[in-house]
């Protein structure tokens, strides 16, 4: 099982290991519960497609940005010139492994809405369009800027732009889903599985990461993982909304 070698003990890297891909498994298999749901109705009535638009984008740049993070050299090169020779990233294997498995299936959800019900009858909205049109503008224009040095700026913070978008999207993404339930006054069609397996993520993520950082005594760690920090925050927010939406409003 890989492991973060910077941190201090063994034992210790077998705990964060263990959590990590413990939440990586809770968060992988989240995806699946609403895909079959969409499977065996042949249909996705009841899925926000604005909210399956944003999540593409969110881990698009999500899984470039753990990319990035991991397993580029020159990453870590203006990583340490920024916060020191010592610092280190806290960005982990589990965490490549899941961005890259979420944009799959998050991509594989989009299709679905397409292929069972078509675009036509389930549309992402103008609003969210313009949105999603703004984002990609902005992911696009800013390689020209580090290009003509506009600002002072690398590509360490093109990849923070990346996690910044990713928290945006995560902070929005699942307004439209929580509004299409309280229209319909029911989450039929919307699988509380997922959302637990989602809670039970955001919660081991944010662990790990706090715990990680506290064994390195470098809160860097969570500053320089905002995207991995708050993509757990806003998840467990919402996962809670959710569940007082099924249990508790729309029992039937």
């Amino acid at each position: 099982m890989p492991k973060n070698p910077h941190l201090p003990t063994v034992s210790y890297r077998t705990i964060s290991s263990c959590i990590g891909y413990t939440y990586f498994i809770s968060w992988s298999v989240s995806f699946y519960p609403q895909l079959l749901a969409n499977y065996r109705r042949r249909t996705t009535r009841g899925l926000s497609p604005d909210f399956c638009a944003l999540n593409v984008l969110g881990f698009a740049c999500y899984a470039t940005y753990n990319v990035a993070m991991y397993g580029s050299p020159y990453i870590h090169k203006l990583y340490r010139e920024r916060y020191g020779n010592d610092a280190e990233i806290t960005v982990q294997s589990n965490d490549v492994a899941f961005a890259v498995h979420a944009f799959l299936l998050a991509s594989l959800t989009l299709f679905q809405i397409g292929y069972y019900d078509g675009f036509r009858s389930q549309t992402p909205s103008r609003f969210i369009g313009k949105v999603l049109l703004a984002v990609i503008s902005l992911i696009l224009a800013f390689p020209i800027v580090i290009y003509w040095r506009i600002w002072k700026s690398n590509w360490l913070d093109f990849v923070y732009v990346l996690s910044f978008v990713k928290i945006f999207v995560t902070m929005i993404k699942y307004v439209p889903q929580v509004i299409l339930n309280f229209q319909r006054k029911s989450t039929a069609g919307w699988s509380i599985w997922q959302i637990l397996l989602d809670l039970n993520g955001g919660l081991l993520s944010d662990l790990q990461l706090v715990l990680d950082a506290t064994a390195l005594q470098d809160f860097s760690g969570i500053t320089g993982n905002l995207a991995k920090f708050f993509l757990g925050f806003v998840s467990i927010v919402f996962d809670a909304i959710f569940m007082v939406q099924h249990y508790a409003l729309y029992r039937s």
